[in-house]
């Protein structure tokens, strides 16, 4: 809190009588009295509103309560003068009856006298004592105008308190002045341990490194760096700072922070939060390889994707392990979806080389899909011959009605080719030896197997779509016993007739 300047008592203060003129004094009005600590006979505090850069000119929001008990008791209100911040507002009567509800209930609500509603308000302000930080968070909530130099010194704790304050410093880092967000970044300079483990200051931090100065954002690089980059990974609310720099630093620093990661891969992968920091590195430091390389600039390129490696190297020696974990799998989605050629190519013949297991396992299927979207003919090839190597019928079949390498087939008809998906309908018109059916009948009769089906009329070509449909209909009795089949019908075979 600022220090007030002790001035000599008004006359109405010293004879005990309360201030005459309303705290102002007769003789220099821009001077206005208040009693200090309930001791009004003993000593003032001079408070200067004219001057909006006075130090305490925010500070008026902590000494009010002590104001409201002194005059409260001598029947009345100081009228605070209109200076950079709208005063009036912390003792009116609609404010309070929000503040405190619970209380405001006895009172007086409908008093149309003003000298009336302010003795009760200050009767509340001594029944709750105000902090300063409940004062400064007051002061904001009250005032549209406020700015951060209104809680220099609060700037912390006002961020963490709830989320209100905590929106209210963010628009002002968005549309404040520099020296407003350098009063941030000093305050958070000096927390910055508490802050990036704390929900609400992780938030402010993220803030300060979406602004558009780079110095603040080299000031919280090296804070960073203090901390330890893996330790905020590791945690819940610091991984959401570290990604959003990852997001925002220049080439430079973003090549210095995951250097730290070096021999930390898996173990950030098997993170719940680590691995989402993995998978905003690939996706970053590819996106600026691209970016640069748009630009033809191969040298920057060719630099940023050497930097992955060795994060890449480490999802290809453990890529079978990796992709059956939960969050394993969603770091070698990301390689596969935004690394550069080379790297994903290596990613992928990683993949293919275990790609049976994967297909039935539940975290692992959606591994194999992403490898169907974003691989070659030739990638697809090889998954199309791992469904249809075993006298194709019996291992379609089975692999139709398996819960997660369903997906997997569903995914190879909707992004194969044209001939990959012929050979798949084709082994669902072959008809098996021992029940003397086509395949596509018994899935149809399957409650995961139905879906392949669905898949297949949607995605074949108009031909191959009505020799499914015909085969179905010869059926039409059998099927008619299974609900999961007969919506087939309902969807489908008027359309095709």
């Amino acid at each position: 809190m600022a220090a007030f300047p002790v001035s000599t008592p008004c006359h109405g203060c010293i004879n005990g009588m309360g201030c005459s003129n309303n705290g102002f004094c007769a003789s220099n009005p821009d001077m206005f009295y208040a009693s200090y600590c309930g001791l009004p006979h003993q000593s003032s505090m001079a408070f200067p509103p004219s001057c909006p850069t006075a130090p305490l000119s925010y500070d008026y929001a902590s000494w009010y309560p002590i104001l409201c008990q002194h005059y409260g008791g001598l029947g009345f209100l100081p009228q605070l003068p209109v200076g950079p911040f709208p005063y009036e507002s912390f003792y009116c009567g609609p404010y309070l009856q929000h503040q405190y509800q619970g209380q405001w209930k006895g009172k007086n609500r409908k008093s149309k006298n003003k000298r009336h509603q302010n003795v009760e308000c200050a009767q509340l302000l001594m029944e709750k004592s105000c902090s300063p930080l409940e004062s400064a968070i007051t002061l904001i909530k009250a005032n549209p105008d406020a700015t951060l130099f209104s809680i220099d010194g609060l700037i912390v704790e006002v961020a963490t308190a709830d989320d209100g304050a905590l929106h209210f410093i963010q628009g002002r880092i968005q549309v404040g002045s520099e020296q407003e967000r350098r009063l941030v970044l000093t305050a958070a300079l000096m927390s910055f341990g508490m802050l990036w483990r704390d929900y609400r200051g992780s938030r402010m931090l993220q803030e300060l490194l979406t602004s558009d100065s780079p110095e603040i954002k080299k000031e919280l690089i090296v804070a960073f760096h203090k901390e330890g980059p893996l330790n905020l990974s590791l945690h819940k609310h610091g991984c959401r700072v570290i990604q959003t720099a990852i997001t925002s630093i220049d080439d430079r620093d973003l090549t210095e922070l995951i250097s730290k990661f070096r021999g930390h891969v898996l173990a950030l992968i098997h993170d719940p939060n680590g691995n989402h920091v993995v998978q905003r590195i690939i996706e970053a430091v590819s996106d600026h390889a691209k970016s640069a390389k748009a630009k033809e600039d191969d040298q920057l390129a060719s630099d940023l994707t050497d930097q992955l490696q060795f994060m890449i190297d480490d999802v290809i020696e453990h890529v079978e392990s990796l992709s059956i974990h939960s969050y394993g799998c969603r770091v070698v989605q990301r390689a596969l979806e935004f690394c550069a050629e080379e790297q994903k190519n290596a990613v992928l013949s990683a993949i293919l080389s275990c790609r049976e297991k994967l297909m039935k396992d539940k975290y692992g299927n959606y591994v194999l899909q992403q490898t169907i979207v974003t691989g070659e003919e030739s990638t697809r090839d090889v998954i199309l011959s791992s469904i249809t190597k075993r006298s194709g019928e019996e291992s379609l079949l089975s692999l139709s009605k398996h819960k997660y390498a369903s997906n997997v087939v569903e995914k190879l008809i909707q992004y194969g080719s044209s001939r990959q998906r012929e050979t798949i309908v084709n082994e669902l018109l072959n008809t098996r030896e021992k029940s003397n059916v086509c395949i596509a009948i018994d899935m149809a009769k399957d409650n995961i197997a139905n879906y392949v089906i669905k898949t297949a009329i949607e995605c074949a070509r108009a031909d191959q779509k009505k020799q499914i449909m015909e085969e179905l209909s010869r059926n039409l009795i059998e099927l008619a016993k299974y609900p999961q089949a007969t919506y087939i019908f309902n969807k489908e075979f008027t359309s095709v007739k």
